[in-house]
């Protein structure tokens, strides 16, 4: 496509989570490949307000994952519940967004401004509403459920992850022209990472089927968020059939740590791996047998693009149980006790249940999320050929 003159995007994302940002960056790809003359900038919104408390900012947040998740999941309900709560508990930090942001929306002709985070969604949208931009505005939904956090008047348009979040904007009242679904925006390597796995795949049932241990990626997140992981390496340990454990730390130097320092081994082998791009990821996705992971949305669609079969832990109260009931109720993803861990793990050894998992999929897996979310950005424009 010939590139729309003085083209520029805003992207706005967001470091507490890294999904968000990987989302921003995997939109922001494609966008520049469907328009290579455009100019893209992807900022931190929290960064970009606060940018002196910025670290302490980020910092509680972790703390209160951490330790007080419920107090997130109790917010979060209470919002889902009370919608004008949401509006209510943001206003003041809407309007000091807006006087921060002014000069910034206003220095240059935007063609698109993208949120891939509820907060950003929100100040855009009231920017939009208000008559002070002109620019459309588009929000990337990151999870798997439709919670008022997401959803404010003046926003352009919405896109999501699955039908089921479709539905549950229209539901809320967005009108259905508003909606698409593409996937979650997610990088490349992804996509090509099916490829590999479904050739490998191939490959060993023409050589009559595998005969080395089965393959599972432990992950808890970007910043390595795991409960008592000693307890799931254990329930692990108990398996019948060998494995080998890749467990991603993210950005959790302590745990990697303390991982390769365990003191009871394991009958399986163990490895420790700390902060990895997504690239290395999605190698990872691609020779693995399955997943136990917290249930982060972008995680999930990443998973669900290469194929992967998933078990699902520590959900965080709120938007991560949204997103594990969905997968649950469609089976793509189980969950349960260590009991109910070690029979879906042993059931990985199996080619009927692969083969049954990957038809329940078939129909939930979008294929090139990003640039579909980019081609519907895209014709938000009009002078877009999309």
């Amino acid at each position: 496509m010939p590139s729309l003159p003085n083209s520029a995007f805003l992207l706005w994302t967001s470091d507490f989570g890294a999904g968000h940002r990987q989302t921003a960056l995997a939109l922001a790809q494609a966008l520049e490949e469907m328009d290579p003359g455009g100019e893209i900038e992807v900022m931190d919104v929290r960064q970009m307000l606060h940018p002196r408390l910025y670290p302490l900012l980020k910092a509680g947040y972790r703390l209160t994952l951490e330790q007080l998740p419920v107090l997130f999941g109790q917010a979060y309900r209470m919002a889902d519940r009370y919608p004008l709560s949401v509006s209510g508990w943001y206003g003041p930090r809407v309007q000091l967004a807006r006087l921060r942001f002014k000069a910034l929306l206003s220095e240059r002709s935007w063609q698109a401004i993208i949120s891939t985070t509820g907060y950003a969604a929100m100040v855009m949208a009231s920017f939009r509403r208000s008559g002070a931009l002109n620019a459309p505005v588009a929000t990337v939904i990151t999870d798997f459920y439709a919670h008022p956090y997401w959803i404010h008047p003046g926003t352009d348009l919405y896109i999501v992850g699955h039908d089921a979040v479709l539905e549950g904007l229209r539901t809320r009242g967005v009108p259905r022209e508003r909606i698409v679904t593409t996937g979650i925006p997610i990088h490349p390597a992804f996509e090509s990472a099916a490829e590999k796995r479904e050739a490998s795949r191939r490959s060993e049932q023409a050589e009559g089927g595998s005969t080395r241990p089965l393959r599972l990626i432990l992950m808890g997140g970007g910043w390595g968020l795991f409960q008592d992981l000693d307890r799931l390496l254990g329930a692990l340990d108990r398996s019948r059939i060998p494995l080998h454990l890749w467990v991603l730390t993210g950005r959790n130097a302590e745990l990697q740590k303390a991982l390769s320092a365990r003191p009871v081994p394991s009958p399986h082998a163990v490895q420790a791996l700390g902060y990895l791009p997504p690239e290395a990821v999605a190698d990872l996705f691609a020779v693995s047998d399955g997943l136990i992971t917290k249930p982060g949305g972008v995680t999930l669609a990443e998973a669900l693009a290469v194929g992967v079969p998933m078990f699902l832990v520590h959900a965080l109260p709120g938007p991560e149980e949204e997103n594990a009931r969905l997968f649950v109720s469609l089976g793509l993803a189980e969950t349960g006790d260590e009991h109910a861990l070690v029979r879906w793990a042993e059931k990985l050894a199996d080619p009927t249940f692969h083969e049954a998992w990957l038809t329940r999929a078939k129909p939930h897996r979008p294929k090139e999320a990003a640039r579909a979310a980019a081609k519907a950005v895209l014709r938000l424009i009009p002078t877009s050929l999309y």
